[in-house]
């Protein structure tokens, strides 16, 4: 059996390169495809996927090499050992299983893109970034079975899924570890509260920008002696023939700063603007999440008029729900409190044995109710009243 580990951001095959160089975790196409030489016949292949996502681009060509490796007869599982984020859940339809820790999480949304120029150039890139959004759907579509309409709506709202909604949606097909994943109600509440946690904390993933990742090859172009950086790699790993060159020793990434000011520089930008940028991610989503706990509470204040103010402050503090889940509490609280009454009043009437009184028979007596009628109306017309033909 084949095996291999897809962790870090995915990227295409030479910017892969510079990521290794520079220490960081990488997938690429290239990755994918040395393994897939290597399969014997009807050798499964087995990946363990991590990643935050990266270039559509790269992601749509690992989909289609592990879809030809399945189309040649090998079985291709993706086992998501901690996160599927963007082009991430793209390469992961491409198995013919899909396997998911319990604790790994998925998210999926349009692609996107930067872009300046004149207004048709926008409006191009706009086009470029709509079809693209097209061939994810593509993707999600053929693996989950969804409508186009429920799989666009899923990506134009950022949707971030736990290892359970993900495998009731239709993209993992096993909880890894597990029989049965299934929560009741409350819990899924508490998963919501989870994933919004994850999306206000989770660190964000930043690709290196594609102009420093320009500079960089040109600096190894230079100090290695090639024509083209691919062929530093081609012939062997960067940090290996640093270290094979001139007898010089193999160099920690601080010692390559301290050696080379340039690519010092170019990782404290790379780190500020990283940390920057995700100082505003973070600061956005506590702000969307402080302004959807604020229209919950408006929403129950709202319909407070119509509840206890018990149940309206347990909504609030104690068992925290909305204004739709507080009106069927009371509902239900108020259709069993009628069920009590009426069981009330129908063990009342048994007990006072009110059915066995028998009415008195027509003609035999007269109330005292009608006697007092009789001597008003004989009153009256002693007085010469006008009673118009009706009496009391």
């Amino acid at each position: 059996m084949g095996k291999i580990k897809l962790i870090g951001e995915i990227v295409d095959n030479d910017t892969a390169m510079i990521y290794r160089w520079l220490g960081f975790d990488a997938i690429c196409p290239r990755m994918v495809e040395n393994v897939a030489k290597s399969l014997g016949e009807d050798e499964m292949l087995e990946i363990d996927l991590n990643s935050p996502g990266g270039y559509c681009s790269a992601g749509a060509e690992i989909y289609t090499i592990l879809r030809q490796i399945s189309e040649a007869g090998h079985t291709v599982v993706v086992n998501v050992v901690g996160q599927a984020c963007s082009a991430a859940t793209v390469l992961m339809c491409g198995a013919d299983t899909v396997n998911a820790s319990p604790v790994s999480y998925f998210m999926f949304h349009n692609a996107s893109a930067s872009a300046y120029g004149k207004a048709r150039d926008l409006r191009s890139a706009t086009e470029c970034l709509e079809q693209v959004d097209e061939t994810i759907v593509n993707a999600y579509q053929e693996k989950t079975g969804h409508t186009r309409e429920e799989l666009h709506k899923l990506i134009d709202d950022e949707t971030w899924m736990s290892a359970n909604r993900a495998q009731e949606y239709g993209f993992v097909d096993n909880i890894l570890f597990v029989v049965n994943l299934k929560q009741e109600t409350e819990e899924d509440k508490e998963e919501d509260e989870m994933l919004d946690m994850v999306k206000a904390c989770a660190i964000s993933h930043t690709l290196i920008p594609e102009e420093k990742v320009a500079l960089l090859k040109e600096f190894i172009i230079q100090d290695q002696k090639v024509k083209d950086v691919k062929d530093v790699e081609a012939k062997e790993p960067l940090h290996k023939k640093i270290s094979n060159e001139g007898g010089r020793k193999s160099m920690t990434l601080q010692e390559a700063c301290e050696q080379y000011p340039e690519i010092n520089d170019e990782l404290d930008t790379f780190v500020k603007n990283t940390k920057e940028l995700h100082d505003e991610k973070e600061a956005k989503a506590v702000e969307d999440a402080v302004k959807k706990e604020r229209r919950r509470m408006q929403d129950i204040e709202n319909i407070e008029g119509a509840v206890s103010a018990e149940m309206a402050y347990d909504a609030k503090y104690v068992n925290p729900c909305d204004a739709k889940e507080l009106a069927y509490r009371a509902l239900t609280k108020h259709k069993n409190q009628t069920a009590k009454y009426m069981d009330d009043v129908m063990s009342d009437h048994s007990e006072s044995n009110v059915a066995d009184i028998k009415p008195e028979p027509d003609g035999e007596k007269n109330t005292e109710a009608d006697e007092l009628a009789g001597y008003v109306n004989a009153k009256h017309s002693k007085q010469g009243g006008k009673s118009n033909g009706k009496s009391i």
